[in-house]
């Protein structure tokens, strides 16, 4: 009877060898492109056309199953995204997810934008954004010395008034 004890737990011993010794297959890599999110914006908040940019989406760590006939055959990956503002995403931001289910497992693993939104919008639409900032300065200032030069013609025709009243004799 020990001897039927002792060859089992030798069975035992051989199928965990055998697991161990098994080589893992990478299904996503460290910092491996997964895919592009792309994302609606309007360069000038409020006003304007609503324009699109392109965000592209990297995993933070390795994904990998053990290369047997289960997690071959019946295991899925899939991408879950998180629909974020544009002025949410720097470099870095997660994204979403990476899921892989198998049998009675998952495992998740964070995709992160590789790229700072804000910066880029800037990059891409400063020339309109400098040329903005120029025309409101000198509407400004055509409004400031338009209001100056009124005020003046209005005092000094004040001050013609007062002073053809002072000299009219009664």
């Amino acid at each position: 009877d020990d001897r039927v004890n002792v060859l089992v737990f030798e069975d035992s011993l051989k199928m965990v060898d055998a697991a161990f010794s098994e080589n893992k297959i990478t299904k996503l890599d460290k910092d491996e492109d997964v895919g592009v999110v792309t994302v609606a914006y309007r360069p000038y908040k409020f006003v304007g056309p609503t324009k699109e940019i392109e965000i592209p989406i990297k995993s933070m760590d390795t994904i990998s199953v053990y290369g047997n006939d289960v997690n071959l055959n019946e295991s899925s990956l899939t991408y879950d995204y998180i629909d974020l503002k544009p002025e949410e995403i720097k470099e870095g931001t997660i994204m979403g997810t990476a899921k892989i289910s198998e049998r009675q497992t998952e495992k998740t693993v964070a995709l992160v934008s590789t790229v700072n939104v804000q910066e880029t919008i800037l990059k891409t639409h400063l020339l309109s954004y400098i040329l903005i900032a120029f025309f409101t300065l000198i509407l400004l200032l055509t409004l400031l010395l338009t209001s100056i030069k009124k005020r003046r013609r209005k005092m000094e025709r004040k001050r013609r008034m007062e002073a053809g009243r002072r000299n009219k004799k009664y």
